[in-house]
């Protein structure tokens, strides 16, 4: 072997190494973003889960008391109705 042919030899090896360590680079960065973009997906999904338990609450909140005082007054009608026909 001459030195110019093992020259050729040693720069494309180190051309190919580098190379491979650009493709590690990119392919760690690629996962990372999609670990990211995962984490993103997760938080949007829970931002959305804890809105619409925000909006149940809201209208619990509301219409409670208009249930409690529906029952009450079904069971005063109740009370009232036995009585009268005893």
């Amino acid at each position: 072997m001459n030195a110019k042919s093992w020259g050729h030899k040693v720069a494309w090896a180190v051309t190919t190494n580098s190379q491979g360590r650009q493709m590690l680079q990119n392919n760690r960065e690629h996962l990372e973003l999609e670990r990211i973009m995962s984490e993103i997906r997760k938080l949007a999904a829970e931002r959305k889960k804890l809105i619409a338990e925000e909006k149940k609450l809201r209208w619990d909140t509301y219409f409670y008391p208009f249930a409690v005082v529906t029952g009450v007054l079904t069971a005063t009608a109740a009370v009232v109705g036995l009585s009268l026909k005893f």
